[in-house]
């Protein structure tokens, strides 16, 4: 299928107010001119960039002092077809207008160009039209509430597109956009729209109305996704708090103030967006956040985070992220892939390929994976993700489960927490009757107790600081778990049962490494003194690739001139059963499931393997769902 790629520049002149104060609780914008000379402190650079971007037609300044920003970006559609579902692409910390280490201004590279090629894959392959936003504006000022101005740009660049492909009902006096015709103060965007041609041959009014021609009718504003890289990442996961019905000016960063005047603009722009609402956003990718709490209002938005052994920013730390949100999620560790080679426009940057360059000196002889790989992993995983979420086709969400395998060689470890249909009562979790429970049963005198995985936990291999229950036993002897099940859970009703796992071990040892048993635990569902199916060994499980690959990082605060340090890590990832699977191959049908009245986990010897056999687990859940299988 040919796709329809249209760049959105300055061409068209659209652009936007926009709220970007200095401090954290300033009232102040950096984006109005009388505001800058009451900032406190030195601000002279800042205003000198600001005049030179408007002289060279990057902000417009109106007569009211507003300096707008430009809504700039790539759009990528099918050619052909009805109402397309849209994807929002919002990307990180580079490029900027002006050298960061000179202030001088310089050629502008397109961060919009980031994902070329995963838009044109979604537009493609699975239907779904995009819009990556231009946001080196943003990049420019690198102010301290980044993530949340970056959700801005997406809720202004969201109204764009509404308004240019659809009929809108927000009152022209509400309009943060506008249009510059090329000469005099900008007119509003909807008194632009609602001009009626001819119109001079390549005036910005022409491209605008070319451009409202070719989206009118084109986009599905109610299968909204979004798909944010580094500091983008974190800003996706903000998108749906500004929306109706949950939107409000209470966000949270844990310990960390947020502007409340930010957070009142915001929401203010939110309730002007023409009746988008949390529940049209069907999914959001968060590619490789930064390491800072997140929370999500919507239930039915359903994320995806990513994170990466070899990351030469972030790290690991996506995967704390994944563990503070409250909506249904799913969690992708790649092995081998970096920060940069994710985006076309960043594995092409001078100070990027540096970075990158060290770090693979760090890492040899192991295979980072090129950037054919890093864009195969997005076509597949997150192609499929929004094709799963947004294109009705469910049984693409089996790879994040490992129901099925994606069409490419890579190891992924995963963990999930979520049900299908996305319906109340769809996950239920049982880890607070395993605390209580009374029967815990051992060979030995091992005892069950929550444990609180740390950064300062020793040994600190793992990369989540999350809640576990830590078992640590003689190597020769079983340990068994006991969940009971009540009459309120029945099994029956139920289509699988699952927990998170890792084994702890010396992840820094190569030896400890090829030694470690990593599957060495049983499950199986018990009536009384009655075993329900067969028994289901830790090995069948196709979720788990359960290895830890020696991975080291580049950083110049490690010795006088850098150098590389060691930054193995274990995964926390998610076992789980159909519960099909127990019945296969036995005289059990689904009828008996009801009689079940615990669930048995038994962590076995691990046979020839010296010292102490210690398994962490958390999140026991029972879900209910169905993953269709593939056409």
């Amino acid at each position: 299928m040919s796709v329809v790629d249209l760049p959105v520049e300055l061409g068209h002149g659209v652009f936007a107010r926009f709220f970007a104060p200095p401090g954290r609780s300033s009232p102040l914008n950096l984006f109005k001119r009388a505001d800058l000379s009451r900032v406190e402190g030195d601000v002279s650079a800042i205003v000198a960039m600001m005049d030179q971007l408007i002289r060279d037609g990057f902000l417009v300044e109106t007569s009211s002092g507003d300096l707008l920003v430009p809504i700039r970006g790539r759009l990528v559609l099918p050619s052909a077809g009805s109402a397309a579902p849209l994807v929002l692409f919002l990307h990180g910390n580079a490029p900027a207008l002006f050298d960061r280490r000179t202030g001088r201004r310089k050629a502008e590279t397109l961060s919009s160009d980031g994902y070329r090629r995963l838009q044109h894959h979604l537009a493609e392959e699975r239907e779904i039209a995009s819009f990556s936003i231009n946001l080196n504006i943003v990049n420019t000022f690198d102010s301290y509430e980044d993530p949340l101005l970056r959700a801005q740009f997406a809720l202004l660049s969201f109204m764009l597109l509404r308004r240019l492909a659809s009929p809108y009902t927000v009152a022209a006096s509400e309009e943060p956009l506008y249009m510059r015709p090329g000469t005099g103060d900008p007119m509003r965007l909807a008194e632009a729209l609602d001009r009626s041609p001819p119109f001079p041959t390549g005036s910005t009014l022409q491209r605008l109305h070319a451009l409202k021609s070719t989206l009118t009718g084109r986009l599905d504003f109610t299968r909204v996704g979004l798909l944010g890289h580094s500091r983008g990442a974190n800003a996706v996961l903000d998108y749906t708090h500004f929306l109706p019905p949950s939107a409000s000016a209470s966000l949270s960063r844990g310990p960390t103030a947020i502007n409340p005047h930010l957070l009142t603009a915001m929401t203010r722009l939110g309730r002007q967006l023409d009746g988008h609402r949390s529940s049209d956003v069907g999914g959001i990718v968060s590619l490789q956040p930064t390491p800072e709490p997140q929370t999500m209002v919507s239930d039915t938005t359903f994320c995806l985070v990513v994170a990466s052994s070899h990351d030469e920013d972030t790290q690991e730390q996506a995967t704390q992220v994944y563990d503070g949100l409250d909506c249904p999620r799913a969690m992708l560790f790649v092995h081998g892939a970096t920060h940069n080679r994710f985006s076309e426009v960043w594995r092409r940057l001078p100070s990027k390929v540096d970075l990158m360059r060290r770090n693979i000196d760090c890492q040899r002889p192991i295979r980072i994976l090129s950037n054919r790989g890093h864009d195969d992993i997005a076509a597949h995983f997150f192609g499929g993700f929004f094709a799963g979420r947004l294109a009705g086709q469910a049984y693409e969400l089996g790879l994040l489960s490992a129901q099925h395998r994606a069409p490419i060689r890579v190891d992924v470890e995963r963990s999930w927490l979520f049900g299908f249909p996305l319906v109340p009562g769809a996950v239920r979790l049982l880890d607070s009757r395993v605390t209580s429970a009374t029967n815990l049963v051992s060979s030995s005198s091992v005892q069950l107790s929550k444990t609180e995985l740390s950064t300062g936990y020793t040994p600190s291999h793992f990369a989540q600081t999350v809640p576990v229950f830590r078992i640590e036993k003689p190597s020769g002897v079983t340990f068994r778990i006991e969940v009971p099940v009540t009459d309120a859970d029945d099994l029956e009703h139920v289509t699988h049962v699952g927990f998170r796992h890792a084994k702890e071990y010396d992840v820094s040892n190569p030896r400890s490494r090829a030694a470690e048993l990593l599957l060495n635990f049983a499950i199986e569902l018990m009536a009384g003194p009655l075993r329900i199916g067969r028994v289901i060994p830790g090995s069948t499980f196709r979720s788990l690739v359960q290895r830890a690959y020696p991975t080291r990082q580049w950083s110049g605060e490690v010795g006088q001139s850098g150098g590389c340090y060691e930054d193995t890590k274990i995964v926390l990832q998610t076992v789980e059963a159909a519960m099909s699977q127990f019945l296969a191959g036995t005289r059990h049908t689904s009828s008996d499931l009801a009689r079940v009245d615990r669930i048995i986990i038994d962590l076995l010897p691990a046979t020839g393997q010296p010292g102490n056999d210690i398994h962490v687990l958390t999140d026991l859940v029972l879900t209910k769902r169905s993953l269709p299988s593939a056409p």
